[in-house]
């Protein structure tokens, strides 16, 4: 039986070069989540992204086909804003068939309300990553970005991310970890389950409250940890390529 519901986070795909985990999306689309009813992606679809026009069509283009096809089969898709694609605009995002590009999502499914979202916005104790993120996602800051020249954009967008990927090596994991206390505010409001990405960990963990906090693991060329919603239940599953 068909999934009514898909969740995966974490695809890091390059938006400039060839990327191998595209043909591991496309396939995972085919088997997984072709003939559901809707699929989410937490967050980091790429793994930057500064605009459409500066990105490269004929990199992205099976990938954005496969999602285009997805739309035509009855699936609707919509995407999360992750900590590195969170420039992509609604605009943009309908043009390659997704329906909306926004920061949280909640469903009630069968009475039980679930909270999704890409997961940075628990990582509260990472206070200058948590003030870096407010200027980046003013509307001032994101005017300025879609002014500047697609190249310059590209070359700016890599080496801010090189820079956070220096800077995160030397944090305390737990900088980068999860704050549970900020996940029990959204159980104590009666949410029922957290689904969420960012942490590149795939985990299934009930909290003494009854919550059920889910993350989702990123993505290789060989697979990846997603979450399947059917039966009225919530499985974490693994796709491989390997898989028959």
């Amino acid at each position: 039986m068909k999934p009514e519901i898909v969740i995966a986070s974490d695809f890091h795909i390059s938006p400039e070069k060839e990327s191998p985990i595209v043909p591991v999306i496309c396939a995972f689309i085919e088997k997984r989540v072709l003939g559901a009813g809707a699929f989410y992606i937490l967050g980091d679809l790429f793994d930057y992204w500064t605009g459409r026009d500066a990105h490269g069509e004929r990199v992205l283009a099976p990938l954005f086909e496969a999602l285009r096809s997805l739309v035509r089969s009855g699936t609707e898709i919509y995407l999360i804003h992750g900590n590195r694609d969170f420039l992509l605009t609604p605009r943009e995002a309908l043009r390659f068939g997704v329906a909306g590009a926004i920061e949280s999502v909640e469903l009630t499914l069968d009475s039980r309300r679930y909270v999704l979202t890409h997961g940075d916005c628990f990582c509260t104790r990472d206070r200058s990553y948590q003030r870096m993120k407010r200027f980046l996602r003013f509307p001032l800051t994101r005017f300025g970005v879609k002014l500047v020249p697609g190249g310059f954009s590209m070359w700016m967008a890599r080496k801010l991310r090189q820079h956070s990927e220096r800077v995160k090596k030397k944090k305390p994991a737990s900088y980068t970890s999860l704050e549970d206390k900020e996940i029990e505010k959204l159980f104590s409001e009666g949410v029922d389950t957290v689904i969420c990405g960012h942490v590149h960990k795939a985990e299934d963990r009930l909290f003494p409250c009854g919550g059920r906090l889910v993350t989702l693991s990123d993505w290789s060329d060989e697979g990846g940890w997603h979450a399947e919603y059917r039966d009225k239940k919530l499985f974490l599953r693994r796709f491989s390529m390997n898989e028959e």
